[in-house]
């Protein structure tokens, strides 16, 4: 019943919550029962090869289960996936930066600017995510693009991300 009135709550997509966040409540369930005298009584559980168990949780019965899969077929999961940054918002966000670093007459608010500039860049054209992202090292980013200027005809830095990265400590 606790179930039944929890999908009643107002979802943040929709009127109602949707199947995953009432689902929730079926591990709360399961876990109180767990924790209390109730337990005690027995019954088999086998949820795997590897795993039987003795259980009395009537979360855990052959009714509980169909009512909790009927119940997503009736409610089913609205799935809303993050949006992509596009080109033409990363052209808006770098026009805003150029404007303010030309209105501005401190070097060091203009070097904050650029700083802003180059983890802007960097994270969408490296394809970075979040967590990623801030591991830039934009000093010594800085420091290999100044010694590019100086060596090289093609213009190229590397891109130098601290702590672990993709599977790799560097």
């Amino acid at each position: 019943m606790c179930i039944l009135l929890r999908s009643l709550d107002k979802g943040r997509y929709q009127n109602t919550l949707q199947y995953e966040s009432v689902r929730k409540m079926w591990s709360i369930f399961s876990n109180v029962w767990h924790t209390s005298s109730k337990n005690l009584t027995t019954s088999v559980l086998a949820r795997d090869v590897r795993k039987i168990y003795v259980n009395s949780c009537p979360a855990y019965s052959l009714w509980f289960e169909r009512f909790m899969i009927g119940m997503y077929k009736r409610m089913g999961d609205e799935l809303r996936q993050d949006k992509g940054v596009t080109l033409e918002v990363i052209h808006r966000v770098m026009e805003g930066l150029e404007d303010e670093h030309v209105e501005t007459k401190n070097d060091e608010e203009k070097r904050s600017l650029a700083d802003i500039a180059v983890f802007v860049l960097v994270s969408f054209l490296a394809a970075l995510r979040g967590e990623e992202t801030l591991k830039i090292s934009l000093g010594d980013t800085r420091d290999y693009y100044e010694e590019a200027k100086r060596k090289f005809q093609l213009k190229h830095v590397v891109l130098l991300l601290r702590s672990r990265f993709q599977g790799t400590n560097s």
